[in-house]
């Protein structure tokens, strides 16, 4: 290589300088003391111009719903008031027992007409009509035991218990077999309160006081595990859901007199059932 000439310099790759990737002066936008990147200027801009067009729209609108309530004549407004009376227990639906959906009979009987409830599992109630009182019970043994009508039409298929409540109700009257060889129709698990001294008088008193038989509310009471229970047997045999099947009318009181049935209003009727069964002359 000859004197005098400059060694050509090789740059070596990445040494080099680069040009600067940050933005010109033109292209930067500052917001006070802070300096926004161009496309985040851009997006500011935008933003603004968005909020600038919905304000105008919304003066607009405003403006026009003015014109317009202005120019209507204003009316009078009747207030509607809302009838939030319950309603009737006739127009609620019935409600289905756990077991099934409950059957109703009207049932034919000498002491009148009794009102049967029971479900696939049990019977629920069993009762006289709630208008019979002293002043208009009529007995007679010439009317048969038998169905008069029912809410769903069953050959007993699906609701045995019923059709073992009506033959045991024949057997009653009839008394065409010894008292005590047709079992008691089973009732429903859902009407007995478990655990209840309640539920433990009417478990008592069908098993203890057979036909023929009475008992007094004391006594009772002994046979329940609780001889100062007088006042609560009264109260259990007052909530009785099955009439004659849970023989309530053979509890009386201690002194021999017959107490009162049904809050005195049925006396004639536990005086005809005793007789009936022979407890009394």
């Amino acid at each position: 290589m000859a004197q005098g000439k400059l060694k050509a310099k090789v740059q070596k790759p990445g040494k080099g300088k680069q040009k600067s990737l940050r933005p010109t002066k033109h292209h930067v936008l500052r917001k006070g003391h802070l300096t926004i990147k161009p496309k985040k200027g851009k997006e500011l801009e935008t933003f603004k111009l968005r909020k600038n067009l919905e304000r105008a729209i919304n003066t607009n609108i405003e403006h026009d719903v003015s014109m317009k309530a202005s120019s209507i004549q204003p009316q009078s407004f009747k207030l509607i008031k809302k009838d939030l009376t319950m309603p009737s227990r006739k127009s609620q639906p019935k409600i289905s027992c756990l077991y099934g959906p409950t059957n109703t009979y009207m049932i034919s009987t000498p002491v009148g007409e009794l009102q049967l409830v029971s479900c696939p599992k049990g019977l629920h109630s069993l009762g006289q009509h709630s208008d019979l009182n002293d002043e208009n019970f009529r007995p007679d043994y010439s009317v048969p035991v038998e169905i008069l009508s029912q809410l769903y039409q069953d050959n007993g298929y699906v609701y045995k218990p019923a059709m073992q409540c009506v033959d045991w109700l024949k057997d009653y009257f009839n008394k065409s077999s010894e008292p005590g060889t047709v079992p008691l129709p089973p009732a429903c698990l859902s009407i007995s309160k478990k655990g209840s001294f309640t539920s433990k008088v009417w478990q008592t008193l069908p098993k203890l006081v057979p036909f023929g038989q009475s008992i007094s509310y004391g006594r009772l009471a002994e046979l329940c595990d609780n001889p100062k229970a007088c006042r609560a047997v009264g109260h259990a045999m007052s909530e009785n859901p099955l009439m004659l099947i849970m023989p309530c009318h053979r509890v009386i009181q201690t002194g021999g007199n017959l107490g009162n049935y049904h809050k005195g209003t049925r006396n004639s009727i536990k005086v005809w059932l005793l007789k009936h069964e022979g407890n009394i002359h």
